[in-house]
């Protein structure tokens, strides 16, 4: 039974339900004695009345409880309050690891600072003869100053008798000395080979398990899967690390590491993690980076060589083909774009790759930026300014096309006056073809428009029926003889083909924002990187296997990333370099007064008592709601899928933000101290939408909707199940609404 606020565990006050696992529920409370806050997990009464567990659970609590290091979670005690037996902890904030990781891969410099923070841990408890027996990304977690912890060492789970499988066993940790044989404790996935045999295990399962979430971090994928946990256990047993599988930046030194945690003859296996922990030191400490022969000639034709490393905004990419040597040096340089405008799709790159555009926002107006790659400064194109997004080059390099004011316009690359081509109030990106025709996305699906102008042709058709939801983000393959298409479903997104000599349509590959590259292969975005898979555009048809480049790209927009590839190889992107920022107070004298510092902070609301700071902490994939308490001085973490534009209801008692999840767009409400779930209150199937005010007591909610380059403000009633209605009929975009106490005027 859920213990509610307010309730007493000897002198701990639960204050919010923060997780549940299989052996009980943890919860945020405060040590009425010391005025602390703590997390304390509450024990199931099935695991509290098993004498024998509880004896071997007492033991090692006690054993763990002098554990004390930066890098595991300190355990504070074991404690009972009549008859109930629950833990105390420290409290830590922040994603586990295996949120981070499904947001997608961590790129190399993120992952590097982690893995020696687990490393360090891991020493730590080695030293004390204690071994996990259960590492894995859901048992740590990292907080926002990127200090990374490992929980519990497995006091999440009970210790299994003999009958216990592999999965459902035991994950305590234990001294290295007492392992009965026979035993099967650890999670499948992790598992070392000695380990998922029952045999004795040692310091080195925790080796094997290490190597197992480094590469998990690195590409989103698990080394060892399957369906059953059978399976699972016989690709430990006979499978071998596949190595290719990492990004093809990964150095070396990083590679052998992996490789060397993941021996399965433990006396072949790499003996301590101290060795782990300085190898990853030595590689965060030098730059140069190294590309194996044999993972080039794993991947065959794609080599991939890093260009450039952005200092502000872009950075660059050329990609060769299998006749390049397989261990071309990578090297890097800087693309100064420091006014890019990131918010939507802005930067386009010629078909030959020797000019560079991008949309910039400069005040109050964008305007279209080009850059030719032999030059180093960018230019303004004259005549291109206004409500610019989405350019595109014309497969001469001589014209640039664009979306504005509701309209496909194009204009030659050294200004003059736009050319309108079409109406176009809804769109989802364009490509230029070698026939002469531009294809680009509207609100029903495919469309193409001469490059002279003239009607829209529809090409394709979104089918509601079959769960999509959109088509954009075209890729005209060369010669014009087929599209490239992202289909976005109420559940995910995919890569289409649509032949334009046969009008035959098929699925290609998971995925979103697939580009056709020279080499051969369909470069394309999926949980927070870019992959490569063999493409043949005859067939059109892919062969192999995905891998992943790049993990450094800025999300724009659902599966949407910000980057530009030209027919020669060249790859332009932004990267997802977050910025820390502050919150200040700003008196009446205009002096600011620092709130909270060292994040990426944005859409910061306060509940109507001033006691509590809602606000948005972006991150490198997504964004999720926290909470400050200004009384207290303490942050919290409010939400745990992706959520921004956070707001308080009226009364303070709940919390509404936006959110995309089950493939669209809504706006959820949560009680403000952070216990329960999440209700939807208003949703739509297209477009993105934020909460702006509360009317009518809290009983209506008035919302911004952005529609591609238009926004409306809308109200709905909450008491009713209403339809949003339009607040202003207006022609003109209206955003970040504000409605005056007295609700009788609207900003």
């Amino acid at each position: 039974m859920s213990l509610e606020p307010g309730h007493q565990l000897a002198h701990y006050e639960v204050l919010e339900l923060i997780g549940k696992g299989g052996t009980g529920e943890v919860y945020r409370a405060r040590n009425t004695k010391l005025g602390r806050d703590v997390a304390i997990k509450v024990l199931s009464e099935e695991f509290s009345q098993d004498k024998e567990r509880l004896e071997r659970f007492q033991r090692e609590a006690r054993l763990l409880a002098k554990l004390n290091h930066a890098n595991i979670a300190t355990l504070h005690g074991l404690e009972e309050h009549h008859g109930q037996l629950f833990l105390v902890m420290e409290l830590f904030f922040g994603e586990t690891l295996a949120e981070r990781i499904a947001e997608g891969p961590i790129p190399l410099d993120e992952a590097i600072p982690l893995f020696i923070q687990i490393a360090e841990g891991l020493e730590a408890a080695h030293e004390k003869g204690i071994i996990p027996r259960d590492l894995k990304p859901a048992n740590m977690k990292i907080g926002l100053d990127g200090q990374i912890k490992i929980l519990d060492f497995g006091l999440a789970k009970a210790f299994g008798g003999e009958e216990v499988s592999a999965v459902e066993s035991s994950q305590s940790p234990t001294r290295t000395k007492g392992t009965a044989l026979g035993t099967i404790m650890g999670t499948a996935s992790y598992m070392s080979p000695e380990q998922a045999r029952g045999k004795t295990v040692d310091k080195r399962t925790d080796i094997w398990a290490f190597g197992c979430v480094l590469f998990e971090a690195l590409t989103g994928t698990k080394a060892f899967d399957g369906e059953t946990v059978s399976d699972i256990i016989g690709a430990v047993l006979r499978a071998e690390p596949d190595a290719a599988r990492l990004p093809f930046e990964t150095p070396v030194s990083v590679r052998r590491l992996f490789l060397r945690c993941l021996r399965k003859d433990g006396r072949e296996r790499l003996h301590d993690i101290a060795d782990a922990r300085l190898e990853l030191e030595e590689r965060a400490t030098t730059s140069s980076p190294a590309v194996s022969s044999t993972l080039a000639s794993r991947r065959r034709v794609l080599a991939l060589v890093l260009t450039a490393v952005m200092l502000s905004s872009l950075s660059m990419w050329w990609m060769m083909r299998h006749e390049a040597s397989p261990s071309a040096p990578v090297t890097r340089f800087a693309v100064a774009a420091p006014e890019v405008y990131s918010a939507r799709r802005s930067i386009a790159l010629s078909l030959d790759g020797s000019r560079l555009a991008y949309t910039s926002e400069a005040g109050v107006q964008r305007r279209l930026l080009l850059r030719r790659m032999d030059e180093s400064d960018a230019t303004p194109v004259r005549g291109a300014e206004g409500s610019i997004e989405y350019p595109f080059f014309s497969p001469d390099g001589e014209w640039i096309g664009f979306f504005a004011d509701g309209q496909i316009q194009k204009i030659p690359v050294d200004g003059g006056t736009p050319v309108t081509l079409c109406a176009a109030p809804f769109h989802t990106g364009a490509s230029w073809g070698d026939d002469g025709f531009i294809i680009f996305g509207t609100n029903s699906g495919l469309a193409r428009v001469s490059d002279t102008g003239g009607e829209p042709e529809p090409l394709t058709r979104v089918d509601p029926d079959a769960g999509e939801l959109q088509h954009r983000w075209p890729d005209v393959l060369p010669d014009a003889t087929a599209v490239l298409f992202t289909v976005r479903t109420r559940t995910d997104f995919r890569i289409d083909v649509l032949s334009l000599e046969t009008g035959e349509r098929h699925a290609v590959h998971p995925g979103s924002d697939g580009r056709f590259s020279s080499s051969g292969h369909l470069i394309f975005y999926r949980r927070g990187s870019l992959f490569a898979i063999p493409f043949d555009p005859i067939r059109l048809e892919t062969s192999g296997a995905d891998v992943p480049f790049l993990a450094d790209v800025q999300v724009i927009g659902p599966a949407s990333i910000n980057y530009g590839l030209s027919r020669n190889g060249t790859l332009v992107y932004t990267n997802r370099k977050f910025l820390p920022n502050a919150i200040v107070w700003v008196a009446r004298d205009g002096a600011p007064v620092p709130v909270l510092e060292g994040h990426s902070f944005a859409n910061p609301r306060l509940s109507p008592d001033g006691d509590r700071l809602a606000v948005s902490i972006v991150g490198p994939s997504s964004s999720h709601v926290w909470t400050y308490d200004l009384r207290l001085g303490s942050l919290n973490r409010f939400t745990f899928e992706q959520a921004n534009h956070p707001m308080s209801s009226p009364d303070g008692s709940w919390i509404v933000f936006s959110s995309e999840r089950d493939g669209a767009w809504g706006i959820y409400r949560k009680k403000a101290d952070g216990t329960g779930g999440a209700e939807k209150l208003v949703s739509i199937d297209s477009g993105w939408m934020t909460a702006a005010f509360f009317a009518s007591n809290g009983t209506a909610l008035g919302f911004t909707r952005v529609y591609t380059s238009m926004t409306g403000t809308l109200i709905v009633d909450l008491a009713e199940d209403a339809v949003p209605q339009p607040l202003l009929d207006e022609e003109f975009s209206e955003i970040h609404d504000s409605l005056s106490p007295d609700e009788r005027y609207f900003a």
